[in-house]
């Protein structure tokens, strides 16, 4: 990961010439909007069963989806992450901690400095019951839930624009539930977006060998992590309050994202654009619901 300032007055000029041909290596900067922490341990709990089985799950033809698992080299199932590169949520935790935060940590080094290979740190940052600490801290962080409406009139608005979500066909990504984790809206799968949304998956700094990288396609036939056209199937609880959207926050508004999918989101996005102004008003009434964890005292 390259943050985007540092204090070492020589970094900003070393960092503009990293982008592009080195020999044989092309080197690409990509910006990653982070991922709300809502609910992150229920997703933890959810079966791997249960992702299985939404994978089998047979959809008509017609709607041109079909997600996969993203199956790590070790065989475990990724759920964390816009790649669903990450099987865990401690692992989840503690690669943030370690390659986003700088932090060395017992089991993790921290992000080095690609200026200054096998340069390491001089001791720990957190020492093993910090890092448990700060994962059982995640892990309890509440889940979203749908917010009460204000007045009947709101009532109805949200329940049209419920069904509407399940017309237009978003409810087959956007899975209600999923394995207990109740409203989660996702199957934490990997669908093919094509290639107005792709990009690469891991990032730290200089990942060699990404798993599955040259699967540009995204073939869900394919096994491992994810092609750079695919992405998993981002939860919308709490959707309301953790703007910007995608997965790099080119999306200021959820018109904008749901008008951005592509692939095997086309056509959801597609029906979307034929609706009426009442009925994107609607929907958009439903979306809004799924808001944040209210303060709890």
């Amino acid at each position: 990961m390259l943050h985007r300032y540092g204090t070492d007055p020589a970094y900003n000029h070393w960092r503009g010439t990293v982008p592009g041909q080195h020999g044989a290596i092309q080197v690409r900067i990509s910006q990653r909007n982070p991922t709300p922490l809502f609910g992150v341990g229920l997703i933890d709990a959810i079966p791997d069963e249960a992702i299985e089985a939404i994978a089998r799950k047979k959809l008509p033809s017609s709607t041109g989806i079909k997600g996969r698992v993203s199956r790590l080299k070790d065989g475990r199932i990724g759920r964390f992450g816009w790649k669903a590169q990450t099987a865990t949520l401690k692992e989840f935790v503690m690669s943030a901690a370690s390659g986003e935060m700088g932090l060395e940590l017992p089991e993790q080094h921290q992000a080095g400095d690609p200026r200054f290979p096998g340069r390491g740190a001089n001791g720990l940052d957190m020492d093993a019951n910090e890092c448990f600490a700060l994962v059982t801290f995640v892990k309890e962080l509440p889940a979203p839930g749908a917010i009460n409406p204000a007045d009947d009139h709101e009532a109805v608005q949200i329940k049209a624009g419920a069904d509407i979500f399940k017309t237009i066909g978003c409810g087959h990504c956007h899975t209600p539930n999923l394995g207990g984790a109740e409203g989660i809206y996702s199957d934490l799968l990997l669908h093919d977006m094509s290639p107005v949304l792709e990009d690469v998956g891991s990032y730290n700094v200089f990942v060699e060998n990404q798993p599955n990288a040259g699967n540009e396609a995204g073939d869900p036939s394919s096994v491992g992590a994810a092609g750079f056209r695919e992405w998993r199937t981002p939860p919308l609880w709490g959707l309301r309050d953790s703007g910007p959207y995608l997965h790099d926050g080119r999306a200021s508004s959820i018109e904008q994202a749901i008008t951005l999918h592509a692939g095997q989101g086309a056509t959801s996005a597609r029906r979307y654009a034929d609706l009426s102004p009442r009925r994107k008003r609607q929907l958009k009434a439903f979306l809004k619901s799924l808001a944040a964890p209210t303060r709890q005292r």
